[in-house]
This record gives structure tokens, C-alpha cells and sequence, in this order.
């Protein structure tokens, strides 16, 4: 775990790695050097250098197989991130048909509860005016009620005057008879 130096040994040879983890350096040696006896064990007429370099480039094809697949899987994560959205997209879709047609259906009552209400309107000013006529018919017949009371009161005082007159006419009557 420390950053000091490392020794290590890769064919054959001493090296001091400065920085880095030890136990990662030193595993990092060694399959370095594993690699190179392979490489070395594979064909007999490599000088070192030779090894050296073949060794490199075999890392170096590893190293391109192992970013190939990292890319193949960050692009099948993408295309599986792009499928979902897909779904998402579809599912959305069906969601916003789903209210736009429930919103149709409301609209729809809206409309009739629009035609009843103004309906409704329309019968209320017609009650309206419906009950301004009867009040006008009832404050007419209220006048004439009144009219004829007035006259019945003056035909009863005219009957009253009148059957006074009677009254005294037949005493006037009976006065002359009398004499």
C-alpha cells in the first residue's frame, strides 16, 4: 500500500518501480514475466528483445480485444438503454391515447353539461319573464279589485243614500195620507 519503491524482477532482470500500489506493481511484474517465458517457451530462436516486443504487442492485442468488448457492451447498454426508451416511448404513447380519449369523454360531457346549464339559463329568463308578466297581471287585477271596491263602496253609499231618501219619502207619504 505504499507509494515508495518496488523491486521487482521481469526476465530475469531488477527493476525498481517508483510509485503506485506494491502488491499491484508486483503482481503486474509477474504476469509480465509469465507472459515473456511463454513467449520465450513458444519459440526458442527469439533473442530477448525479440520476446520482448512480440510479448508487448500480444498485451497490446489483449488490450484492443478487452476495449472492443467494453465497447460492444457499452453500446449494447446503449441499445438497451434505447429500447427501453422505446418502451418508455410506447407506453407513454398508449398512456396519452388513453387520457386523450378519456379527455374527449370529458370534454364531450363538458359540452352537454354546457348545453344543459345554458338550457337551464334560457328556461330561468323565460320563468323570469314568465313571472314579471303574472306580477303585472296581479298588480292590474289588484288595481282593478281595488276599482271595484271603490265602487262597491259608492254604490253601497248611493244604496244607503237612496233607502234614506225611501225612508223619508214614505214618511212624507204618510204624512199627507195622514192629512
Amino acid at each position: 500500500m505504499s507509494s515508495g519503491k518496488v523491486k521487482v524482477q521481469i526476465d530475469d532482470m531488477n527493476f525498481y518501480v517508483v510509485g503506485g500500489e506494491e502488491e499491484k506493481v508486483r503482481k503486474f511484474a509477474d504476469d509480465l514475466d509469465k507472459r515473456i517465458k511463454t513467449v520465450q517457451n513458444s519459440n526458442y530462436r527469439l533473442n530477448q528483445v525479440q520476446a520482448l516486443i512480440l510479448t508487448a504487442l500480444n498485451i497490446l492485442e489483449e488490450k484492443d480485444r478487452e476495449a472492443d468488448k467494453i465497447n460492444s457492451i457499452q453500446e449494447g447498454s446503449n441499445e438497451e438503454k434505447n429500447l427501453n426508451t422505446l418502451n418508455e416511448l410506447e407506453e407513454l404513447k398508449t398512456k396519452l391515447a388513453s387520457l386523450s380519449a378519456e379527455n374527449e369523454k370529458l370534454k364531450d360531457r363538458y359540452d352537454k353539461k354546457q348545453k344543459d346549464y345554458d338550457s337551464l339559463i334560457n328556461e330561468n329568463q323565460k320563468l323570469r319573464e314568465d313571472s314579471k308578466q303574472f306580477n303585472l297581471k296581479i298588480k292590474e287585477f289588484t288595481d282593478e279589485i281595488e276599482k271595484i271596491k271603490s265602487e262597491k263602496n259608492s254604490l253601497e253609499e248611493q244604496i244607503f243614500e237612496s233607502q234614506k231618501r225611501i225612508i223619508d219619502l214614505n214618511r212624507e207619504i204618510e204624512s199627507l195620507n195622514d192629512r
